[in-house]
């Protein structure tokens, strides 16, 4: 199961990647008891029997979630989301990194800068996070790469997420501490960068 803006609403969506990989979305209506859930079906027939390598995350700024896959070598490619199967289609970009590691649980897409268009990010086992900025979200405007933003809290990568904390468009550094307490940088630059 994945939270992500299916519509561009600006409401998160219930997705579930099944395990034959194809994609299931019930676009939020205001939850249960506060509008419902709209259930679309099927939205993408899948390109991984492998869920850990799937990732939602706007790669254009449209608003709308698209489709990534983590490739078995590392590299990444994605499918714009034009509303999905029988509801528009997907716009497969093709290949739009190379990668960086071959293990996928180190990487994740996070808008870094607030541009609107998801960064390539990865999260080195100490907590350590590197970025590359998107240029274009067409897939042909390249790469910026900050290096590394973030130090790094923990050597546990399961409990750091990288979410827009204060609302600023601009991705955060949050650590989930092992009372369960949250522990929140606010980017603003990273390392280096701002701050």
């Amino acid at each position: 199961m994945r939270w992500a803006d299916f519509d561009g609403d600006g409401r998160a969506d219930y997705v579930t990647v099944n395990d034959d990989g194809s994609v299931r979305v019930f676009l939020n209506k205001g939850g249960d008891g506060h509008g419902g859930w709209s259930d679309l079906g099927q939205v993408a027939s899948g390109m991984t029997s492998d869920r850990a390598r799937v990732r939602f995350a706007d790669f254009d700024g449209d608003g709308r979630t698209d489709y990534l896959v983590i490739n078995q070598d590392g590299s990444v490619r994605v499918f714009l989301n034009k509303g999905g199967d029988g509801h528009g289609g997907w716009n497969d970009l093709g290949q739009i990194a190379s990668g960086l590691t071959t293990d996928p649980s180190q990487v994740t897409f996070a808008d870094f800068d607030g541009d609107g268009h998801t960064d390539y990010t990865t999260i080195a086992d100490g907590g350590a996070v590197n970025v590359f900025l998107n240029r274009g979200g067409d897939g042909h405007g390249g790469w910026n790469d900050l290096g590394q933003v973030a130090g790094g809290l923990t050597t546990d990568r399961t409990r750091l997420r990288l979410a827009d904390f204060d609302g600023d468009g601009r991705t955060d550094y949050n650590v989930i501490n092992p009372d369960g307490s949250l522990t929140t940088f606010l980017n603003k630059g990273g390392d280096g960068h701002g701050g």
